[in-house]
């Protein structure tokens, strides 16, 4: 697995985003610094393509948030900075009513439901605790939806300051 794999997924998760055409979309994110970057960088990317945004900030995933959101159907969720770590249970509340993407650096769980698609650059063979951030990870992701969202990569710089272990040299 590699960078191209993880491009190549995001393409795939960009064409349903673009097929799906949501004039909203809820993004839910972490707490902290890398959360608030990545939370930015999405609303911001989604915005530019004419999406509407509502944010929703948590400390962490609570069961009773993911069933009340999900219970919804053909809405449009992304989790940023948060999420992949309970993959499982987001599948489960969402029993594929719901286009769901996944943008996170903590440690993944497989998600069964299709319509949630959890591109952690984890699953990629990178580490979450050393190589990259959510905010990294967004950003990667905000650039496929369109190359004009390069000017976003601050808030990603940003955010990496989280990550626990330092940046690599």
């Amino acid at each position: 697995m590699s960078l191209k794999d993880f491009d190549h997924y995001a393409s795939s998760a960009i064409s349903i985003l673009k097929k799906e055409a949501p004039k909203e979309a809820i993004i839910i994110h972490h707490d902290d610094a890398d959360g608030l970057c990545s939370a930015a960088i999405t609303q911001k990317a989604l915005e530019r393509e004419g999406i509407k945004t509502k944010t929703f900030c948590l400390e962490k995933v609570y069961a009773e948030v993911i069933e009340d959101v999900h219970s919804k159907t053909g809405q449009t969720i992304f989790y940023v900075d948060i999420g992949s770590s309970h993959a499982d249970l987001i599948s489960e509340y969402n029993k594929e009513r719901n286009l769901t993407i996944i943008l996170d650096h903590h440690d993944p769980k497989n998600s069964k439901d299709p319509k949630v698609l959890d591109l952690n650059l984890e699953n990629f063979g990178f580490k979450g605790e050393t190589d990259f951030s959510g905010a990294t990870c967004c950003y990667l992701f905000a650039k496929a939806l369109n190359k004009s969202n390069y000017d976003l990569g601050y808030l990603a710089l940003v955010g990496s300051c989280e990550i626990p272990e330092g940046f690599k040299s």
